[in-house]
């Protein structure tokens, strides 16, 4: 899209011993806020509700892309992680430091 600033967050899932968990998912949907009542504008653009995902790779790390200044819900269902998010005004963020 002309004109969107994205941030590419990059993130590792592993097990309690520290393997990596190949084939997790990693979900992200935009996030409604009273204000916006359903829905959310971001850098001038109406943004959909569909759900982007990721799944991690043979060693654990995951990508997702998703525009800056975004209201988020990050779910990540292996570890139990369910946290909504304001994506940083930045290229490139790392998942641990947003949660």
């Amino acid at each position: 899209m002309a004109g969107a600033a994205f941030c590419e967050i990059t993130g590792l899932i592993c097990s309690v011993d520290g393997a990596p968990k190949v084939g997790a998912q990693v979900r992200a949907t935009i996030s409604s806020t009273e204000e916006d009542q359903g829905g959310q504008v971001v850098a001038g653009a109406g943004v959909t509700s569909d759900v982007i995902s990721a799944i991690t790779q043979d060693d654990g790390t995951f990508t997702l892309q998703v525009m800056q200044g975004a209201n988020i819900f990050l779910e990540i269902p292996d570890i139990n992680l369910k946290k909504s998010i304001v994506v940083p005004l930045n290229v490139t963020a790392v998942f641990s430091d947003l949660i």
